[in-house]
């Protein structure tokens, strides 16, 4: 097990320097590594980042922190399977008030700062952008993708190699007057795998260059349960009452992070290409190209997949 080394940045943002943010601003990282015992800030101590190494950086979701047992768990994971560098980011100073309208305003700048560090690691260690992999849950999902944009403006055309979306957050980006370029989509990195658990807090539709769809991405995974609740990210009672998943569970959404977490010692998520759910059930799809989903997904994987999981961990059925 490697090391974590906590990295706290206070930035001050003037609206000379930035356009929307007037106010102080914190964002942690946490830095895994086999090699370095100790806390470093990475912006000004680069040369002590294990350049030649793959980098896998995790964000967590709204109202959660990096101290979470799951993250904890990816970490754990990541570090016994292989060298690497894995970083954490903590936005947790802003939805201390569970404020999800305070998140939506705050995740471009939350993204600019990890952009910005991964520019700085790219000039002054020369680390490849392509060996990056952002690994980002509900609104870290958004995070990563403005990280990756600010990351490949900082240097010029260097793209991330990988942002795997674990259920991106819908809320705020769905509607017709929110620019393309304020969402995740398939051109941020190379690769831009999404898997959709929970289609009332995230997307039905695939936007990435891959998506997969476990038990059909539906918002009710199998084991999660169903309550009569008024509101749910701010969407009040409209006809009666409104049927959606209990307000302080998240089930199918965090089913998203349960299934990758699995999946980095697992190959038996085994996902099948396919142009629709239905045509998947129907058994149309049976000999059509199959993979495997989650950590050591294939890099060349395109288009939309579907596969079935267990109500319980272990989550893979091996078929």
């Amino acid at each position: 097990m490697g090391f974590a080394h906590l990295l706290t940045l206070l930035i001050i943002v003037s609206s000379s320097s930035c356009y929307l943010m007037q106010n102080t601003f914190k964002t942690s990282f946490y830095w895994y590594s086999q090699k370095f015992n100790g806390t470093l800030d990475l912006f000004y101590n680069s040369e002590k980042f294990e350049k030649n190494l793959d980098t896998k950086i995790i964000i967590h979701g709204f109202n959660e922190n990096v101290q979470m047992p799951i993250y904890k768990e990816m970490v754990q994971k990541f570090m016994a399977k292989d060298n690497l560098n894995v970083i954490t980011v903590d936005y947790s100073y802003y939805d201390w008030q569970n404020n999800y309208l305070k998140i939506l305003h705050a995740i471009p700048h939350i993204g600019f700062y990890l952009g910005e560090l991964l520019g700085r690691l790219k000039l002054s260690r020369c680390i490849t952008l392509g060996r990056v992999q952002i690994i980002g849950y509900s609104t870290g999902a958004q995070i990563a993708a403005h990280a990756a944009r600010k990351a490949n403006q900082y240097t010029r055309g260097a793209k991330v190699g990988r942002i795997t979306a674990l259920n991106p957050t819908r809320p705020g980006f769905e509607s017709i007057l929110v620019k393309d370029d304020a969402k995740l989509s398939a051109n941020d990195a190379r690769i831009v795998d999404i898997l959709h658990t929970d289609r009332n807090l995230g997307y039905a539709e695939s936007h990435g260059s891959v998506d997969f769809y476990p038990n059909f991405g539906d918002k009710i995974q199998p084991g999660c349960k169903l309550v009569e609740e008024k509101k749910i990210y701010g969407v009040g009672e409209k006809d009666g009452w409104k049927q959606v998943l209990l307000y302080d569970d998240y089930c199918s959404l965090k089913r998203s992070a349960l299934i990758y977490a699995e999946s980095i010692y697992s190959d038996k998520f085994i996902a099948t290409k396919c142009e629709s759910w239905e045509r998947y059930t129907a058994g149309d799809c049976d000999n059509n190209e199959k993979i495997i989903y989650g950590d050591d997904m294939p890099g060349n994987a395109e288009g939309s997949y579907y596969f079935r999981t267990n109500p319980q961990s272990p989550y893979a059925l091996g078929k």
